[in-house]
């Protein structure tokens, strides 16, 4: 038997039927693992299995961690600006090479990033063929900052 893992965020380990997640760094957010076994066959017989994982915010920010819940709050809107539902925000930070699990926006065009560091981020929303310019969002002086985005 073979068995390969896959994850959306963080790093997963395994060769056999158990598999270790090392989610370190990884921001609060849902994160999707994947594992594939395969037999020796001809042809081979492959299952798969898929697992949700809640990664949770630290319950105490103490100085020196580093999750001091900023947050980013948003709406993402069209030209005429009407709100987007089911549009995907993508966040990063190109100082850290951070790259936050991407959000959808719910009926209201309305998502949100919980739990971040301060720091300087790069955010964009898309909608199908829509996309809203790159935008950044500093976090520092503010624990939470509104932000709209524009998809065209």
């Amino acid at each position: 038997m073979t068995y390969s893992w896959s994850t959306t965020g963080g790093t997963v380990s395994g060769s056999r039927p158990e598999a270790t997640l090392d989610a370190t760094d990884v921001l609060p957010g849902l994160i999707v693992v994947t594992g594939t076994v395969s037999d020796d066959r001809t042809p081979p017989l492959t299952a798969s299995c898929t697992v949700t994982v809640q990664i949770a915010a630290p319950t105490v920010a103490s100085p020196e961690s580093p999750y001091q819940n900023y947050s980013i709050i948003g709406v993402v809107v069209d030209a005429k600006d009407r709100p987007v539902n089911g549009a995907e925000i993508t966040l990063s930070d190109p100082d850290t090479q951070f790259k936050g699990n991407p959000t959808m926006t719910n009926s209201k065009g309305e998502f949100s990033f919980e739990s971040l560091i301060a720091s300087t981020y790069r955010m964009q929303a898309r909608k199908g063929s829509l996309s809203s310019p790159m935008t950044e969002v500093r976090l520092g002086s503010e624990k939470v900052v509104h932000t709209k985005l524009v998809v065209k």
